[in-house]
């Protein structure tokens, strides 16, 4: 690529007045050749989970290869429009839009339609910037937050075993079959002892 003209290694000012012969050089810049980036794979992007808050360092993170020709520049959530969410945290059951935004590595650019792969699913490319860096988007529905559980162990004092059972904080457990031992009468369940 011509670059411009230089006297004596310095870049020519052609509104100065010829005092002289002069000789000016071409200056010129090796093209470069971008190897295409056809594929896009994007994991480790945190499902959101409703009552959480969107903001959190754990939602602003995405996992790519070492070896990938491109780096993660920005992790950031919308509402499914794309439009900035309004409420401080994810609601379960609403879709949201993920953008993660990547860098090409030196000698790389992303091609117009590169296949993308995002936590698994199809992503979207919705933007290519003039600095090469690209945007990439995948819809996903949060998800209502894992209930808190207990575990409701039986001792039976030597009788049969009875099995634990996990249940959902304020739910009740099953009343289960009544244990036996021998030369015994079962009487019931106390709670620690």
């Amino acid at each position: 690529t011509f670059k411009g003209w230089t006297l004596d290694g310095a870049d020519y000012d052609f509104t100065a007045a010829i005092t002289g012969n002069i000789t000016l050089k071409a200056k010129w810049e090796a093209e470069q050749t971008l190897t295409d980036i056809e594929e896009v794979t994007i994991t480790g992007i945190k499902n959101p989970v409703g009552g959480e808050d969107y903001e959190d360092s754990s939602y602003k993170a995405a996992t790519i290869a070492d070896d990938a020709p491109y780096t993660v520049e920005s992790v950031v959530w919308f509402n499914e429009e794309g439009n900035s969410i309004t409420t401080a945290t994810f609601e379960a059951g609403t879709k949201y839009m993920v953008r993660v935004r990547l860098q090409p590595k030196e000698g790389y650019k992303f091609s117009w339609y590169p296949t993308v792969t995002m936590n698994g699913q199809t992503g979207t490319l919705i933007k290519l910037w003039p600095d090469g860096i690209a945007g990439f988007t995948l819809i996903m529905t949060a998800t209502a937050p894992a209930p808190t559980t207990y575990t409701v162990t039986f001792d039976s004092d030597g009788g049969s075993a009875v099995t634990a059972q996990t249940v959902e904080s304020g739910k009740t457990a099953t009343k289960p079959a009544d244990p036996t031992k021998e030369g015994y009468t079962f009487k019931g369940w106390y709670l620690d002892g």
